[in-house]
């Protein structure tokens, strides 16, 4: 009995991992947009090369501003009960910026674009600033300490029912 609930409970973990290493291809354009978005942000200069490394990221650098706003509190509460999980790499990603980056990559420094996964029409983008692309590891983001200590724009895009953006918290922070 014992061992059939610990078979239960690995299946359980390991198809919640699966399901979470997954980019809905229904929300191409949500992506699309949010570079978009990024790319017209005046207060970020240079080119950005957007990694197909989705990240796990934590939305608690966004509730001081996310709590004064009632309109998205009920909302954005519900995310904090998301499933962790590991970074991974998305083909939908890389295949959706291929073209964006096709020059980048050659690059030594410039910025770097980071994307969430989207839940409950939310997504967050973390964009490291003057980085060195040509040395990028594009299979090992884990929070790497050559990002420590390094100034990192957060946005909070949130999507309305038909996909388009409806709003964008953004702030500055360093990783440490």
């Amino acid at each position: 009995m014992k061992k059939i609930v610990i078979f239960i409970l690995c299946f359980f973990i390991s198809n919640n991992t699966l399901k979470s290493q997954e980019i809905d291809s229904c929300d191409t354009q949500k992506y699309k947009d949010a570079l978009l978005y990024i790319l017209n942000d005046t207060t970020i200069k240079g080119s950005i090369y957007v990694s197909d490394i989705i990240v796990d990221m934590g939305r608690v650098f966004f509730n001081d501003i996310v709590s004064s706003n009632c309109k998205y509190k009920k909302k954005l509460d519900s995310l904090e009960k998301y499933t962790w999980f590991e970074d991974f790499h998305s083909p939908l990603i890389e295949e959706i910026f291929k073209e964006h980056n096709r020059y980048l990559w050659y690059r030594e420094k410039g910025n770097i674009l980071f994307f969430s996964t989207i839940e409950k029409n939310t997504l967050m983008a973390d964009v490291f600033i003057d980085m060195n692309i040509g040395q990028l590891n594009k299979l090992t983001f884990k929070r790497s300490h050559r990002f420590w200590g390094r100034p990192v724009y957060c946005y909070l895009f949130i999507f309305d029912c038909s996909g388009k953006i409806e709003d964008v918290f953004k702030t500055m922070m360093l990783y440490d």
